[in-house]
């Protein structure tokens, strides 16, 4: 195998297999990545035991060739090379990176790939059901997935994001940890399908690393005899990802968005932002308590911190409903703040200990659900 291709094209290619292999924490074989050089193009995959990715990139091969290397040491070793061409040229049992001048040339050790699971390098191939736009299913993962939780011990489903496809032609992608809940409207073309599965976070990290601005993904699913979701496959230009899906059943998570909304304030993103930012410095870290209290005209913001003292400030705000104060864990309404579109947000509520529902009319696919802290 001998291919000659740029640093900057070979970084790209290698980053987002060698991101999935740096999250395997089991095999050891996986901490390689299969590299193959075939018909004009250099193919690299890397997986751990819940996703694998397959990058492919047009590239001048002088001769063809399979094998495996540590993935994270030769990508670190690319990006410390200057913007040049690159030769890489697997001898027996290493693989020489060098360029074209000679005077910069590492030799990794390699592994035959009779070691690395088949089925990976494979990958799954089935037809896609469904086509969305990347820049769409990019803002939607953005925007919701850093709400799933970070412990799966409870239902491990709420340790990943739901893919929730309706016959109405829309995906909701939707991620919880119980305490606050982010949901995405996408359409989609192709048949119109009721199909659901939640995909690991992981996965969905990298899935929105690889998303462009511009350009549809295709979806595709593989089930079980059963009729479950068993794989998801992704595809865009140049890159295959194919994860596994967290079993169990998400729950109707529609049953707890607020409806009828008796209390509602209109509130500008950045005045409370700035305002948060600087309650932030007194709040008490345990609990990240503050407390927010509605009138017609104003939002005060308060927090009270038994050792260090007290803090407040009152922004403009527009409210309807009737006059009341609700305890929060600032931060839940601080990342709300920090991914919505729009100077404007609404901020609706019946009970005082129920969810609070926030939206923005300038961002209008996307819903965001918290429940507050008990009062007292």
């Amino acid at each position: 195998m001998k291919v000659i291709i740029p640093t900057e094209v070979l970084e790209g290619v290698l980053k987002a297999p060698v991101k999935a292999a740096e999250e395997n924490k089991t095999l050891q074989i996986l901490t390689h990545i299969y590299l193959s050089a075939k018909d004009g193009e250099l193919v690299v995959v890397g997986a751990n035991p819940e996703y694998s990715v397959s990058s492919g990139i047009k590239a001048n091969v002088v001769s063809e060739g399979e094998t495996l290397v540590l993935g994270e040491r030769i990508l670190k070793i690319i990006k410390a090379f200057p913007k040049t061409e690159v030769v890489i040229e697997l001898n027996e049992s290493t693989l020489d990176v060098y360029t074209e001048d000679g005077n910069i040339k590492f030799s990794l050790q390699t592994l035959s790939v009779e070691e690395y699971p088949r089925q990976i390098i494979e990958s799954v191939s089935v037809e896609p059901f469904c086509s969305l736009a990347q820049s769409e299913l990019k803002k939607g993962l953005k925007k919701v997935s850093k709400f799933s939780s970070d412990d799966d011990t409870i239902n491990p489903v709420f340790s990943g994001v739901l893919f929730d496809f309706r016959a109405d032609n829309v995906l909701r992608i939707v991620a919880t940890d119980t305490k606050r809940m982010g949901i995405f409207r996408v359409e989609y073309s192709g048949d119109a399908v009721n199909e659901r599965f939640v995909i690991p976070s992981d996965a969905a990290g990298v899935l929105e690393d690889v998303l462009k601005d511009e350009g549809p993904v295709d979806i595709g699913i593989v089930k079980d005899e059963d009729g479950n979701v068993k794989n998801v496959l992704f595809i865009l230009e140049g890159i295959k990802i194919s994860t596994s899906v967290i079993a169990g059943n998400f729950p109707d998570y529609e049953k707890i968005i607020p409806q009828n909304l008796m209390n509602v304030a209109t509130i500008n993103v950045k005045s409370l932002s700035d305002a948060l930012k600087r309650i932030s410095l007194i709040v008490d870290k345990e609990t990240n308590r503050v407390s927010f209290e509605f009138d017609e005209t104003v939002l005060r913001v308060k927090a009270v911190n038994s050792l260090l003292g007290s803090g407040s400030e009152v922004i403009p705000c527009k409210f309807s409903g009737n006059p009341d104060y609700i305890h929060f864990n600032y931060e839940f309404v601080d990342e709300f703040l920090d991914v919505v579109d729009g100077e404007v947000f609404y901020w609706g509520f019946n009970e005082v200990e129920g969810p609070s529902k926030f939206w923005s009319s300038e961002d209008e696919n996307f819903l965001y659900v918290a429940m507050p802290l008990r009062r007292g």
